[in-house]
């Protein structure tokens, strides 16, 4: 007689199999997609459709007793993807040279991870450059020295960045994509010490705002 238990994980793990599947395929597709839409005048980004797509696939997890806020979400990463996956292929098969992508702060920060992620689907060499600023890195975009600037806009907890949308407005850049990026703050020291005596703390603006409550 088989375990019941194993019986259901072989179950899932073939539903798994039949979800890799499924986008392996829906990729393919959208592969044909970007070829299909190589003249640089067409728009990557079809709002109204995703709008429209992510709309029935809501009722549709309704409609099965599943979260709609979770499927929705979920559809909203396989869409993000789908479109920097046709930018990569379009760039790939019009023999890009590389992409430089600039962005504020070092190897390993926040933006500098979170661009990584992003720019993941790719095809061909992508070099990151860290630079001091914000506006910095949007200086490198003008003068030429990258193709594009990756910056923060938005925080769940402090809300918008004014000082990116305040960069923004004074130059001909434009919003191109986003990238969900999930920040976890560390308090660091040299030696261990009780919180109570900690009085001077060094970080960057927007990470001393976002820890405040815990700070104060």
């Amino acid at each position: 007689m088989s375990d019941p238990l194993e019986s259901l994980r072989n179950r899932i793990d073939e539903l798994d199999r039949n979800l890799i599947e499924a986008l392996a395929e829906r990729q393919r597709i959208v592969a044909e997609i970007a070829t299909l839409k190589a003249d640089p005048a067409l728009p990557l980004q079809d709002v109204e459709r995703e709008r429209d797509l992510l709309s029935r696939v809501s009722a549709l997890a309704s409609a099965q007793g599943l979260d709609s806020y979770f499927v929705e979400s979920l559809y909203r990463r396989i869409l993000e993807h789908s479109v920097r996956f046709q930018a990569a292929r379009q760039d790939h098969e019009r023999g890009g040279a590389g992409l430089v992508v600039a962005y504020q702060g070092v190897e390993g920060s926040y933006s500098h991870t979170a661009a990584r992620s992003h720019f993941a689907a790719t095809q061909g060499e992508v070099q990151f450059h860290g630079y001091r600023s914000f506006a910095a890195a949007l200086e490198a975009v003008i003068r030429g020295e990258a193709e594009v600037a990756f910056l923060p806009i938005e925080n769940s907890l402090t809300g918008s960045i004014t000082e990116t949308y305040d960069l923004l407005s004074q130059t001909n850049l434009h919003l191109i994509g986003e990238e969900v990026h999930r920040v976890e703050h560390c308090l660091v020291a040299l030696k261990p010490a009780p919180l109570g005596l900690i009085r001077r703390i060094s970080s960057h603006p927007q990470a001393l705002a976002q820890c405040s409550n815990f700070l104060t």
